[in-house]
């Protein structure tokens, strides 16, 4: 399995797989190191640079080597607590570079650097480690003004804050969050198609359920001639029945709507003819022929009905 980062068109690649060391020869041509550096800065724009005997006894900023399975962001802090003992709750990236074989440092290597920035206030007490010898606060143009900086310090102290690298900056910032946000906007959409979806295949089972309800309430309506105890026994029977599905269609929100002594809607009703009667208004439903059935505002099944017609 691969880990993947990518940060401006540099990818990192970190490989799971398990290699036999004994059969793989070590070239330094092939000596690519991945590192981080740290800008500890403060208010007044001043930064810590200590001195460090591996870089010609130069003065560096704070960072070092990308260990395996590390992130970027992840190495860069433990960089920074194991050199300076500082606690990185926030790092801001600034941007990258990279430099081979640069003659201030000790031996032959070809660097990938990305560059992180940590605020502090003041000049808060950094207890350094055995890497620097001495340390001190300079501003930007005061560190470069030296020719006691080394070459990769120097190269990313001047592209901190350069236009280019403070909208790189600014663009990651953007990507992250119009991600997250689209992320956030594909949960709700997931959420309320599945919501949609069950209340859909609710729908749908209603409305094929509902006619034969209907049908079970007609055939109850029919009087049935004599005495007869069979026939008392199959009316009981679909009585039962049908008690059993006007509860179904309760427990699942449907209502039958009223219709007799209501104005006509097109869009609940539909008119199956037009009779003349002084007892009702002009376009007033006079007589239900089917039930209509809602269940909230939506409408499952239209009422057929007679309209009075003056």
């Amino acid at each position: 399995m691969q880990k993947l980062w990518h940060f401006s068109n540099i990818f990192i690649v970190q490989n799971n797989m398990t290699h036999d060391t004994d059969n793989m020869t070590q070239k330094s041509s092939r000596d690519i190191s991945v590192v981080t550096g740290i800008f500890i800065q403060n208010e007044k724009g001043e930064i810590w640079f200590g001195r460090m005997p591996k870089w010609s006894d130069m003065l560096a900023i704070s960072g070092g080597h990308l260990e395996y399975g590390e992130t970027l962001e992840e190495g860069a802090a433990r960089e920074l607590k194991e050199e300076t003992r500082l606690d990185a709750d926030t790092l801001e990236f600034v941007g990258h570079f990279e430099m081979i074989d640069s003659p201030q440092y000790y031996k032959k290597k070809h660097f990938l650097a990305f560059n992180y920035r940590y605020r502090v206030t003041g000049r808060p007490e950094i207890e350094y480690n055995d890497e620097f010898s001495e340390a001190l606060w300079l501003t930007k143009e005061e560190a470069l003004a030296r020719e006691d900086l080394n070459e990769l310090t120097r190269v990313s102290l001047v592209a901190l804050d350069a236009p280019v690298a403070q909208e790189m900056n600014i663009d990651y910032k953007d990507q992250w969050l119009r991600a997250q946000a689209d992320y956030v906007n594909l949960q709700k959409e997931t959420a309320a198609k599945r919501s949609e979806w069950a209340t859909m295949s609710e729908w749908q089972i209603l409305e094929e359920f509902i006619p034969v309800y209907d049908n079970f309430r007609k055939a109850f309506a029919v009087t049935i001639e004599g005495g007869d105890k069979q026939w008392e026994s199959w009316k009981k029977g679909i009585e039962y029945i049908m008690k059993q599905f006007g509860d179904i269609l309760k427990q699942h929100g449907i209502e039958e709507m009223e219709t007799v002594g209501k104005s006509f809607d097109p869009t609940m009703h539909e008119s199956v003819s037009e009779e003349s009667s002084e007892d009702y208004d002009d376009g007033v439903i006079i007589r239900e022929v089917d039930a209509g059935y809602k269940k909230g505002e939506k409408i499952l099944k239209v009422a057929r009905v007679v309209v009075n017609k003056k």
